[in-house]
């Protein structure tokens, strides 16, 4: 209902200007709004109606940003959260073990432990190197278990898996040389569970950090090749070597830009074209790829006009969204510019062109 409504607004103001001026553009610059755009075609007519490429590029990235989000939940706050789980697990176990005084026992009143997806990498490493701990530690004679548990510990390469090393080092300090008893062995056992979730505090830490830093650096992705610094170009390119599968979406922003980068004989329309929806993409960047197929005349109408008047600058095809700002800033609140004359006088200076009054001499409201 109040899509309609302002859709009929719109229309009824545009449909005013029109008979009060005799206004006939041959262009109409506007958003992405299905009231703005359904009120300029039908006043105006349909074939007039110009996408503006900020809000083109705007709708398609915004899309891939939510890509980008799920991406980096899926890839880094997923995993943590698996940390947590494993983490909670060993708790309890440690307070089953407190109670029972056997590990074994202590196991059969605790869940099993949590698995995790194989391409989670450092939580499924965390879990496989827990289960291999959770198998010695059943191992109830000490005679047995200082001997296997050494083995175990001394098996670590630094070089290959420096976190296992430290774990390793560390505890290998506390077994015993001599004494094997089981008193030793059930506090061993509960260093070994205590020790194992500070394992997990430093692949869940340095999660964290590559989660903001992914934060931090996804938006390079949206730089077209002009705005590219050599700083951006660097930041960009380490960002794709560490997330390869980001690559889709650098060339789709990149793909679409080409509509402003290129000159008007240049665009044919592929670059819409070649956008396809994917079961991959989220919901909100489909939508856009749907929206910007949907109005692709639109979006490439601009193209004839400039054919035409090649001296128009190209800023103009590309984004209004700058003369719009400056354009508002004059009736922004605190300026205290409410007297035609200095409405006029402000806006011929911050818009550096020739401003017309089509409002009757009433006071502004």
């Amino acid at each position: 209902m109040v899509q309609e409504e302002n859709l009929t607004n719109a229309t009824a103001l545009l449909e005013q200007l029109k008979a009060d001026y005799r206004i006939q553009p041959e262009l109409v610059v506007c958003d992405l709004s299905p009231q703005l755009i359904g009120a300029i075609q039908a006043v105006f007519g349909e074939n007039v109606v110009q996408i503006d490429g900020f809000h083109v590029m705007r709708e398609l990235n915004t899309g891939i940003k939510r890509d980008l989000l799920d991406f980096r939940a899926h890839r880094f706050q997923t995993e943590i959260r698996e940390l947590k789980t494993l983490r909670a697990w060993v708790t309890s176990v440690q307070k089953q073990l407190n109670q029972a005084g056997n590990f074994s026992e202590a196991l059969n009143h605790v869940k099993l432990l949590p698995q995790v997806p194989p391409d989670h990498l450092t939580s499924r490493k965390c879990m496989e190197f827990t289960a291999n701990l959770v198998d010695l530690l059943r191992i109830d004679t000490p005679a047995l278990f200082f001997p296997a548990l050494g083995a175990f510990l001394r098996g670590a390469s630094p070089s290959a898996d420096p976190p296992r090393a430290a774990f390793s080092q560390e505890l290998l300090t506390y077994l015993p040389k001599n004494q094997l008893t089981r008193k030793g062995m059930e506090r061993t056992k509960q260093l070994v569970l205590q020790k194992v979730k500070a394992y997990y505090l430093g692949f869940r830490s340095e999660l964290e950090d590559q989660s903001r830093q992914f934060f931090k650096d996804h938006w390079v992705l949206f730089f077209q090749p002009n705005k590219l610094t050599t700083k951006r170009a660097e930041k960009l390119k380490t960002f794709l070597a560490t997330y390869p599968e980001l690559q889709i979406y650098r060339q789709m922003t990149l793909q679409v830009g080409e509509i402003y980068r290129l000159a008007p004989e240049q665009i044919d329309g592929h670059q819409i074209d070649a956008l396809t929806e994917s079961p991959t993409f989220s919901e909100k960047l489909n939508t856009a790829i749907r929206t910007l197929k949907k109005y692709k005349a639109s979006i490439l109408r601009f193209i004839a006009l400039y054919k035409r008047e090649p001296h128009l600058p190209k800023a103009c095809r590309a984004n209004m969204e700058q003369f719009n700002a400056r354009f508002k800033a004059p009736f922004t609140r605190g300026n205290n510019l409410l007297k035609k004359d200095r409405l006029l006088a402000r806006l011929n200076c911050q818009l550096a062109g020739k401003i017309e009054w089509l409002l009757e001499d009433k006071a502004l409201v």
